[in-house]
């Protein structure tokens, strides 16, 4: 194991800093740009009155202020998890992305906090394995940062997890999708040309060829 302390490398400490305080909510507008209602504070208005950062608070904490983060209180409790990791996921407290992975910062960069754990834990990944990913049927919540519910994974091993906990976003669930997994299944089943095929359905060439040699959609049965 690689214990962690505040003076590690991989961990500092301090490069942790404490939320900026607020104030009081006030509304302000600046050369007719909406921006945020806490006083003092001039980002741009994002939802419910507030700026980006501001909102985020809300969301998380039911006020735009929003506690602040006692310096180092990130890496400790990281150091905490590593040094005796139970077997209950430990769902990360502090920041996270908008996927819901935990972050912290270490030399000035942000991390993965469950990726800085497998590293404190489990030393640096192997070649190869790049990935700090969940064990499928273990562990399902992206915020756990318990290096008993993580390994260092392949492309391929972190992608068949994806698939196995279902927790990767495919076919017509993708944000971009055009077409939905019926589409594809009759695409498969439809003997017309394909340029035919792909004027009805608004795609290009390739994606109806793609469909149909199953090089992409290929978890549509």
């Amino acid at each position: 194991m690689h214990t962690l302390d505040h003076n590690s490398r991989l961990l500092d400490a301090h490069h942790e800093r404490p939320d900026e305080p607020g104030t009081e909510e006030g509304e302000t507008c600046i050369k007719g740009v909406k921006t945020c209602n806490v006083n003092g504070c001039f980002g741009r208005h994002k939802a419910k009155g507030y700026c980006k950062k501001h909102y985020v608070r809300y969301k998380n904490h039911g006020t735009p202020i929003g506690p602040g983060t006692e310096i180092g209180a990130p890496a400790t409790f990281l150091s905490a998890v590593v040094a005796n990791p139970p077997n209950q996921c430990v769902s990360w407290p502090y920041g996270k992305y908008p996927d819901g992975y935990g972050r912290i910062r270490i030399n000035g960069m942000d991390i993965g906090a469950h990726r800085a754990a497998l590293l404190a834990y489990a030393g640096p990944p192997p070649n190869g394995k790049p990935y700090a990913a969940h064990r499928p049927n273990i562990c399902h919540n992206r915020s756990c940062v318990n290096p008993k519910h993580l390994r260092w994974a392949s492309p391929k091993e972190n992608t068949f997890d994806m698939l196995k906990d279902g927790t990767r976003i495919m076919g017509e669930k993708h944000s971009a999708a055009i077409l939905t997994d019926r589409d594809v299944r009759l695409i498969r089943k439809d003997n017309r040309k394909q340029s035919v095929i792909a004027d009805e359905y608004g795609v290009n060439y390739t994606t109806i060829s793609n469909i149909k040699t199953r090089t992409t959609w290929g978890h549509i049965v």
